[in-house]
């Protein structure tokens, strides 16, 4: 039987890509996003889209709520929004650190806060956060985000922490670099350059970091309080 799954942030590619994998493994997933109107039906994948703007509570609480009527229940929720500001820490707005960790941070908070309540009565659910290695290296030019990854996975923790005795389980993904997403607009020496640095001497692919979301949902049952590096090996 599959996994009833909210994902909030499916418009991007990392978002787009769990979709198809989740719909593929024979999940039902509904994924939110806060460019429409209303509840739409996917035009290429058999999912629904709701509207959500992680940055009001108001809209969280609707979205929320339409995502388990259409799905009746929820197991699980995927946490993908991703915004940066690019700016060396001395020359960055105290703006710019707050609209980031709105989104990036309390954004999560804010859906956990909406969702919560409905794992404790069922007892059971699973959150997983996407973040990113640079909440452990740190991002030259991106603390903002790097920062705001690390209350994400300091966020998965603590639900863990919590709620683990009603059989609810947290956990962060931490895809390393991504051939899409926020690096999508790198030219392709900078990517080069970058992947030299890798072990694997490449990036990751989205589909590789849907297929280990999905993977993790299905089958890590134990898995809860920790942050799960998707490298490729890491930096040389």
């Amino acid at each position: 039987m599959g996994l009833k799954i909210l994902l909030v942030g499916g418009s991007g590619a990392i978002g787009s890509a769990i979709c198809h994998e989740a719909q593929t493994k024979g999940h039902s997933i509904v994924a939110t996003s806060r460019r429409i109107d209303s509840e739409v039906p996917n035009a290429k994948l058999d999912f629904r889209s709701v509207a959500m703007d992680v940055r009001d509570e108001a809209s969280v609480e609707s979205g929320v709520k339409s995502a388990i009527e259409i799905l009746a229940g929820l197991d699980a929720v995927i946490y993908s929004p991703a915004v940066t500001a690019d700016a060396l820490i001395h020359s960055s707005s105290l703006n710019s650190w707050q609209e980031t960790f709105d989104v990036n941070f309390f954004g999560a908070v804010r859906v956990v806060k909406s969702t919560i309540k409905h794992f404790l009565k069922s007892k059971n659910g699973t959150y997983q956060f996407v973040s990113s290695t640079a909440a452990l290296r740190g991002s030259r030019g991106a603390a903002p985000y790097a920062c705001s990854k690390a209350a994400l996975d300091a966020l998965a923790r603590n639900i863990a922490i919590e709620y683990g005795r009603y059989n609810v389980r947290a956990y962060s993904v931490q895809p390393g670099f991504v051939d899409g997403g926020l690096l999508a607009s790198l030219e392709i020496a900078a990517k080069e350059n970058i992947s030299r640095g890798i072990a694997m001497q490449r990036f990751a692919e989205v589909a590789e970091v849907a297929a280990f979301s999905i993977a993790t949902l299905e089958s890590a049952t134990y898995l809860s309080g920790t942050s799960l590096a998707f490298d490729g090996g890491g930096h040389v």
